[in-house]
């Protein structure tokens, strides 16, 4: 496998393809996580395209190449590839991390699923989660599991960010369930008995933590507009360099209008979630301000500079992004001292007209939280509204 591996970066990035390839139903990748645990997740292999799919999320690979028996395919955003070689039917390959300092990769090969049959009625079922429980390192969580026979589609929310679009199987109350979004690879492998679940729970190869859980209708997280605060209430300012290198000044540049500034990095997958929202958003009102901040791995410019184009590409980005510095909240903090502090990636403060701040939203649930998400956009554009009109 390391002889391909090898053979695979080879590869010219070109879209070419020399044999005829049909779209492959039911066809999923199985992820090696260790010796007994997998996820499974589908893939759409087509002449001129290639999709991943997470349960209900349906992910466009960038660059695809399909060259005799090999394809290789990145991630939208990130520096992640799926790169396999195909022996008859079977595809076997990595989803491979390159933004990593060392060398990260998972195997996968190529398994067939026939189309479930669906039950009448999907049951849903909220868990109040605890991961790491009893211990010093303990966190919660409300997970939505909505179960149609053998299939589950779910997700998991927290109050800095949701676990994305889930899927799997459940077999004699046995369940496996996960997605690979290009920055994780997430596994809830568990067992679900009467109003509980347990299980243990894995982002990639290089970290797992335990979760237990129970159904409960009351459980709420705490509001994402009250975790963050203001500490300073003189007229919001701040100088940071642009693309292009130029310091940009918040209020010579952005003043009289409502604006909002979101705290993200291109590594983080809740970010571009709320991205592309706040693309859609930018395009409904345009005398709205919207301002990036990134906060990225590397220190070098030019390097951020690639990876930010890169984004911005990728997602037809419509507002000005600018540069915060290294990928750590307590440099976003010292970045914005005028909040008790940055906890979580991503962070969007709501300035109004004269440079006060009137809001601050932490975190972000997206999409694969349904109504969550839906209720978030219509009180955001509510609010906007009303910054406007002010």
């Amino acid at each position: 496998m390391n002889k391909l591996l090898a053979f695979l970066f080879l590869i010219p990035l070109i879209s070419c393809s020399t044999e005829e390839q049909a779209t492959r139903e039911g066809l999923y990748f199985r992820f090696e996580i260790n010796d007994s645990t997998h996820v499974d997740v589908k893939a759409n292999i087509h002449d001129e395209s290639f999709q991943i799919q997470n349960g209900l999320e349906t992910i466009e690979m960038k660059e695809y190449v399909h060259f005799n028996d090999h394809i290789s395919a990145r991630f939208p955003v990130f520096e992640s590839y799926i790169k396999a070689k195909k022996a008859g039917d079977q595809y076997n390959g990595y989803y491979i991390d390159s933004s990593r300092k060392s060398a990260y990769q998972i195997p996968f090969e190529s398994i067939s699923k026939s189309k479930p049959s669906l039950a009448k009625q999907e049951i849903p079922y909220n868990y109040h989660l605890r991961f790491s429980p009893n211990t010093d390192d303990e966190f919660e969580g409300l997970g939505i599991f909505k179960i149609n026979n053998e299939q589950i589609h779910a997700t998991v929310r927290t109050e800095t960010g949701d676990f994305r679009f889930l899927a799997g199987e459940i077999h004699d109350n046995q369940f496996n369930i996960g997605c690979i979004d290009g920055s994780h690879v997430f596994t809830f492998k568990g067992e679900k008995k009467g109003d509980s679940i347990k299980g243990q729970f894995y982002s990639g190869k290089h970290w797992s933590t335990s979760f237990i859980g129970a159904i409960d209708a009351n459980y709420e997280l705490k509001h994402a507009d009250s975790l963050t605060h203001v500490i300073d209430n003189a007229v919001f300012d701040f100088h940071l360099p642009n693309l292009a290198s130029d310091t940009v000044s918040f209020q010579k540049t952005y003043a009289g209008e409502p604006a909002i500034i979101q705290i993200l990095g291109s590594w983080c997958p809740n970010c571009m979630d709320e991205t592309k929202y706040y693309i859609s958003l930018k395009k409904q009102f345009p005398d709205l301000n919207i301002i990036g901040v990134a906060f990225e791995h590397s220190e070098n410019l030019d390097t951020v500079n690639v990876t930010l184009n890169r984004m911005k590409d990728d997602l037809g980005i419509n507002y000005d992004l600018l540069i915060g510095g290294m990928s750590r909240k307590s440099v976003a903090s010292e970045t914005f001292p005028m909040l008790n502090k940055v906890i979580s990636f991503p962070t969007s403060i709501f300035v109004d007209k004269t440079g006060v701040i009137r809001k601050i939203h932490t975190g972000f649930n997206g999409p694969s939280t349904g109504k969550v998400y839906e209720d978030y956009k219509t009180e955001t554009e509510s609010f906007i509204q009303k910054l406007l009109a002010e």
